[in-house]
């Protein structure tokens, strides 16, 4: 069954105009045969969905489970609607298009033959409510382990369930050709905090693959008017210029580290966790950036938001983590020490000078490196480099 799990960016405003079918310049319109199978008899509206208005393009009622739609539209994205059961489809209109729609309300299963964008976004719906169907098999499985001995567990698996479905729709992103089929996968993705840079970057990487596609500059326009409101709203982390909270926090061996003892030298605090897939892919650049400065007065602290020390070790290992300053609580984000640092996405990090002041944050890639070039005193003489500590190798 297709839930249409929505984003609230785009879903936010339900008037309805209606507006006449007359042709426009240079199209030649589109013809749309539907037939409902379970359905006679009810309307069926025809709704532009581009706009922060669902502008109603054309309407028509079933006879004998059938409707016939001939509308002359801009290319785009379109949604088939009944207003009785507030049942719905989103299909694309392409000018010239004769497009057959098989729809069964009662599950909302349908099928589209027309155009390949068409089946593109169908492919996208039936993933996303796969995808919620299995949320929802964790979620009541937690709900049933009256112990609570599994809280770990389930958090992984909807981790790992969130996880899953940003990637289908990078990779879907990354698939289509068409801009406004491409934003459409946004829709999906969620507005929860973690999620805000990925909409932010690939809203407009979508948006300038194709300026001209209505869509795409709706989702646009849309991140656009709200980015610095929410960025504002999430502003992550500490500001620069104030004194670095001190830390006292178990490394992977179980010792006790402060940050107090890292004074006298530049430390670039890493707040990170092996399920965060943004920070798995950024450990590269800090492997690079501490492999060519560790003689230069700085080294990196890493904090890590997971709770189970398997998974942790894991990730050190498999991403060459090769510093040997790995520290943990296992709180995630219930941590103190995530509350004093405001972490409230992650990867963030703070560059801290040898008094312990933040003197720059969330530095990425050749950012990183640039400024940690400019910043760092001359290379000291070479030290043997640091290995990976023995407990998190055995």
């Amino acid at each position: 069954m297709f839930n249409y799990r929505l984003s609230p960016f785009i879903w936010v405003f339900p008037l309805l105009f209606l507006i006449s079918c007359s042709a426009h310049k240079g199209f030649k319109g589109a013809t749309i045969h539907l037939h409902v199978t379970d359905i006679s008899d009810e309307l069926v509206l025809l709704e532009d969905v581009a706009t922060t208005q669902k502008v109603i393009i054309d309407s028509a009622r079933l006879k004998d489970y059938s409707a016939r739609f001939q509308v002359y539209a801009q290319s785009g994205i379109y949604r088939l609607r009944i207003p009785k059961n507030d049942k719905m489809l989103f299909i694309y209109i392409r000018d010239g298009n004769q497009l057959t729609v098989e729809w069964n309300t009662s599950d909302n299963h349908y099928s589209v033959n027309g155009n390949q964008e068409s089946q593109q976004i169908k492919s996208m719906i039936v993933y996303s409510n796969e995808n919620a169907k299995h949320y929802e098999n964790i979620r009541l499985a937690e709900k049933e382990d009256s112990t609570g001995n599994h809280t770990a567990y389930f958090e992984h698996k909807k981790e790992q369930n969130r996880k899953d479905l940003i990637h289908f729709v990078e990779t879907f992103i990354d698939s289509v050709k068409n801009a406004d089929v491409a934003a459409f996968a946004l829709n999906y993705v969620g507005s929860n905090p973690d999620n805000i840079a990925f909409l932010i970057d690939k809203s407009d990487e979508i948006y300038h693959r194709d300026t001209t596609a209505t869509y795409a500059t709706m989702w646009f326009k849309s991140l656009d008017g709200y980015r610095s409101q929410l960025l504002s709203r999430m502003k992550n982390g500490l500001q620069i210029g104030i004194k670095a909270p001190e830390i006292v926090l178990p490394d992977f061996r179980g010792d006790t580290v402060s940050l107090k003892s890292f004074l006298g030298q530049y430390v670039l605090l890493d707040f990170w966790a092996s399920w965060c897939q943004p920070c798995r892919k950024e450990n590269p650049n800090l492997v690079e950036a501490y492999k060519k400065f560790k003689n230069r007065k700085f080294t990196i602290v890493s904090v890590s938001l997971d709770i189970k020390k398997e998974q942790w070790g894991k990730g050190i290992k498999l991403d060459h983590l090769i510093w040997p300053n790995h520290l943990s609580d296992l709180q995630r984000w219930r941590s103190p020490v995530v509350k004093a640092y405001q972490v409230n996405s992650i990867p963030l990090n703070f560059l801290l000078d040898p008094s312990g002041k933040i003197i720059a944050k969330d530095l990425r890639g050749a950012y990183l490196q640039s400024t940690l070039d400019n910043l760092l005193p001359p290379e000291l003489p070479v030290d043997t480099l640091p290995v990976l500590n023995t407990a998190i190798q055995q």
